[in-house]
Parts: structure tokens; sequence; C-alpha cells
């Protein structure tokens, strides 16, 4: 049955902490398992500290804030870029649903044409031919903004 403990396992530990272990420890830590233990445990956790005290100096506080910085601008703008692409798709999708609005109402465009070429007042037009004209323009000026948007920006 091996033994769990050592009468001399305080001496050792208090040795170590001092500074080094006198020749009497040394020897009873070379045949008694457990001072070993503690021995080898110190060596290496010294050797540990030396490491890290020899590593290289921390980085400059104002670099690390700056990449921080940095990548907060890089989230930012992905961010925006993922707006963006679906803002996109958007001309492409208003001039699919004018083209369908105007297919569907083709021939109500027809009687509203043909309002405003002879000449009839609004009065004596029918509602839902107003209203579609009235779109119509509408819909005509968000087309010729849309179109002219990206000129204007790019200046």
């Amino acid at each position: 049955m091996t033994r769990l403990d050592c009468p001399e396992e305080a001496a050792v530990t208090k040795a170590i902490r001092s500074g080094g272990l006198d020749d009497l420890l040394t020897a009873h830590a070379a045949e008694c398992e457990i001072c070993r233990g503690i021995v080898a445990a110190s060596a290496y956790v010294q050797g540990v500290g030396e490491v890290s005290s020899n590593d290289a100096a921390l980085p400059d506080p104002g670099l690390l804030y700056w990449r921080a910085r940095l990548s907060e601008d890089v989230a930012r703008v992905e961010k925006a870029s993922g707006v963006l692409d679906w803002v996109s798709i958007a001309p492409v999708a208003v001039v699919i649903g004018v083209g369908g609005w105007v297919v569907w109402h083709w021939f109500v465009i027809l009687g509203v044409i043909e309002l405003f070429v002879s000449g009839t007042r609004f009065g004596e037009a029918s509602v839902s031919t107003l209203i579609v004209g009235l779109s119509v323009v509408g819909v005509l000026g968000l087309l010729a903004l849309m179109v002219a948007y990206p000129e204007l920006v790019d200046e």
C-alpha cells in the first residue's frame, strides 16, 4: 500500500518556495514519490513562468484600438452592402410591376390617351379613367426619377 502523504512534504514545499532544496531534502525527494512530484511540478511551473516573462511585449494599445474600430467599420460596411444589394434589385422589380400594371390596364390607358387627344374635359370623363390617368402620370414620374437618380448620385 502506498502512502498518500509524506511527513517531509511541508518542508519540501517550504524549501522550494524559499529558493531551493538542501542536500537532505534533495536526497529525500529522490526516494519519495510524493516529494518527487512536488519538485517536478515546481520545476514545470517555474519553466512556464520563465517562458511567459521572455515573451514579446504587449502590442501598442493605440494599434489595438485602431484595429477594433476598423473591424466595426468593416461590419458596418458589410451591413450596408447587404441593404444595397436589395436596393439594386428594386428598380428591376418596379419595372416589372409597372409593366404588369400597364398590361393589366391597357384599355383604360388607351381611354385616357383618347381623352387627352380628343380634348374632352375632365368633368365629362369617368372617375376610373381619371384615377388611372393620374396613376399613369404618377408612375411615369416615378420611372423618370428612378432612371435619373443614378445619374444624379454619380455626380
